[in-house]
């Protein structure tokens, strides 16, 4: 599963470890990892509108 939740907060392991799920080395984690967390906004915080129950 790509997305685990850590002390509190769901993490998207697909910007961690992005080489694990596209079968890629590791290597390049860090590089892949941050264009995947730009391109899903990534901690900056949700965009959801605000919906009544």
């Amino acid at each position: 599963m790509a997305m685990e939740f850590e002390t509190r907060w769901f993490v998207y392991d697909m910007i961690r470890w992005p080489g694990r799920y596209m079968r890629l080395p590791d290597c390049g984690d860090v590089q892949m990892g941050a264009l995947f967390a730009e391109a899903l906004g990534a901690g900056k915080g949700c965009d959801a509108d605000d919906v009544e129950l």
